[in-house]
């Protein structure tokens, strides 16, 4: 009778601990079906699949403008880098421009995935937000954008 205890047990360990390895179980789905309201629904989406089209900013699709493309080309930087920039990073409110014409800027920093330094300033039009320029604030690049 004890080795039938002992057996539940170790089937219940493994079973905890494959649990434990992938993760709670929820899938996706569950995850957006779960999300506050104001809230966002948190995308799975791997990097080799993400390009400027998918950019989003406040639930709006995010354009580049011909500056910002440049720059972020010229400086290594990728779509998917800059969304992981505005959903992760933190307003720096120096470089911040909330009065700038036709739109407010925003400038949002915090690293990459793959441990760059990054600045994303965006243009916030009501209709057409907009990236205007990525930096990448731990390297000189000689970009000629204009």
């Amino acid at each position: 009778m004890q080795y039938f205890y002992l057996l539940v047990l170790l089937f219940c360990l493994g079973a905890c601990q494959l649990e434990l390895q992938e993760g709670t179980g929820q899938d996706l789905e569950q995850q957006e079906q779960t999300a506050q309201p104001d809230e966002p629904a948190k995308r799975s989406i791997l990097k080799k699949d993400f390009d400027y089209e998918d950019l989003e900013f406040k639930g709006q699709a995010l354009r580049m403008t011909k500056h910002g493309r440049c720059r972020s080309a010229c400086r290594h930087i990728d779509a998917y880098e800059i969304q992981e920039i505005l959903e992760k990073g933190k307003i720096n409110y120096k470089k911040t421009r909330p009065n700038d014409q036709p739109c407010p800027s925003f400038a949002y920093e915090g690293l990459s995935r793959d441990g760059q330094k990054l600045r994303v300033v965006i243009g916030a039009c009501e209709t057409d937000p907009r990236v205007i320029t990525v930096i990448d604030l731990g390297k000189k690049w000689s970009c000629s954008c204009k």
